[in-house]
C-alpha cells in the first residue's frame, strides 16, 4: 500500500506538468515561424492566376492595418496596407457579397492565400480585419502575435512598400453564425445566461456606466500582454475567460463599442476553443441607441 502511494506521487508530476496550449493554436502565427515562411516563398510581388494557384502553393497575403504614414516608412515583405476604418464602414451588416468580393479580391494574392494580419500588435484593428475577413469566407486567417513589435524582437527589419497587380478572383461568402444582431442578443436576454455567453469587453468605467443584461465583464486589454505585445498564454487566456463563464460548448457573443474590442475577445474565445463565437458588430454604439432596450448596472 505504501509503495503504491509512492508511486502515485512520483507520476502525478509528470502529468501535472504538461503545458497548457492554445486549442486552435493555427490562428495565430509567431514571428520566427513567418520569418522560415517568407524565407520559402517565391519573390513574386504580383497577385498569382488561379492556374498558377492550383499550381503552386499557397502564397502568403500578409496584411499591414497600421497607419498610412508608418507603412510608407517601412512593413513586413511585400505587405499591402488595408484602411479597416473603411472595412468597418463597407461592412454595413455583412450583406453585399458582391462588393466584397471585389475588395478582397483587390488584396489577396491567390483565392486560397494564408492571409497573416498585422499591427504594431494584437489590436482591434487586428483583429477586426481577422473578423471581417472570416466572415466573408477566406479560410486561413492568421494574427502575427505580437505583430510588428515581435517581428523587429526577432531581429528582422521592415522593408519599403511594394505594389502588387491584382488578378485575384475571390467570391466572398458570408457566414450569418459570426454575426449577431441586436434581435439575437434581446431574444438571449430573455432566456437567461443559459442560451449564450454574453461578454462586455469595454472598460470597467464603460461598463459600470451601463451594460446588456446577463454580460460578464473583462476588458479587452487584459487579454494583451503590454510588455510584448502578444495575446496572453493559454493558462492567463483560461483564467480570463473563466471570469466571463466561458464555456467552449455554448454560444459566445462579445460585444464593446462598434466591434473591434470585441474582436479581440472573440478571436480569443476561438483560439481556446470556443466552437460558436459571434461578435455583435453594432455593439453599444447601436444598443445604447435603440429604444426600449434594457440597459443594467452594477449593483442594481
Amino acid at each position: 500500500m505504501r509503495l503504491a502511494c509512492l508511486l502515485l506521487f512520483v507520476a502525478a508530476p509528470t502529468l501535472a506538468a504538461e503545458p497548457a496550449s492554445y486549442a486552435r493554436p493555427e490562428l495565430l502565427i509567431e514571428a520566427a515561424e513567418l520569418q522560415t515562411k517568407l524565407g520559402s516563398q517565391p519573390r513574386t510581388l504580383r497577385n498569382m492566376t488561379e492556374e498558377e494557384a492550383r499550381q503552386a502553393p499557397p502564397p502568403l497575403t500578409l496584411l499591414d492595418v497600421r497607419s498610412a504614414e508608418e507603412f510608407k516608412r517601412g512593413t513586413i515583405a511585400s505587405a499591402q496596407r488595408i484602411n479597416v476604418g473603411e472595412w468597418k464602414a463597407a461592412f454595413r451588416g455583412g450583406q453585399d457579397a458582391a462588393a466584397w468580393s471585389k475588395r478582397l479580391s483587390e488584396v489577396l494574392l491567390a483565392p486560397n492565400s494564408t492571409v497573416i494580419v498585422f499591427d504594431d500588435a494584437v489590436t482591434p484593428n487586428a483583429a477586426r480585419a481577422w473578423w471581417i475577413l472570416k466572415y466573408w469566407g477566406v479560410e486561413d486567417v492568421r494574427l502575427l502575435n505580437g505583430g510588428v513589435k515581435a517581428w523587429r524582437a526577432a531581429g528582422s527589419k521592415l522593408s519599403l512598400p511594394t505594389k502588387a497587380k491584382t488578378i485575384t478572383q475571390f467570391t466572398a461568402t458570408p457566414h450569418p453564425e459570426r454575426l449577431a444582431t441586436a434581435d439575437e442578443v434581446m431574444a438571449c436576454i430573455g432566456k437567461g445566461d443559459a442560451e449564450a455567453c454574453l461578454i462586455d469587453t469595454r472598460t470597467t468605467g464603460e461598463h459600470t456606466a451601463g451594460y446588456i443584461p446577463t454580460a460578464c465583464h473583462t476588458d479587452w486589454q487584459e487579454y494583451v500582454d503590454p510588455a510584448t505585445g502578444k495575446i496572453r498564454s493559454p493558462e492567463q487566456l483560461e483564467e480570463l475567460l473563466a471570469r466571463a463563464d466561458f464555456d467552449r460548448q455554448r454560444r459566445t457573443i462579445a460585444y464593446c463599442q462598434s466591434g473591434g474590442r470585441a474582436s479581440v475577445v472573440a478571436f480569443a474565445t476561438e483560439l481556446m476553443g470556443g466552437r460558436d463565437v459571434a461578435n455583435y458588430f453594432g455593439s453599444w454604439g447601436e444598443w445604447s441607441r435603440l429604444p426600449e432596450v434594457p440597459i443594467a448596472r452594477p449593483g442594481k
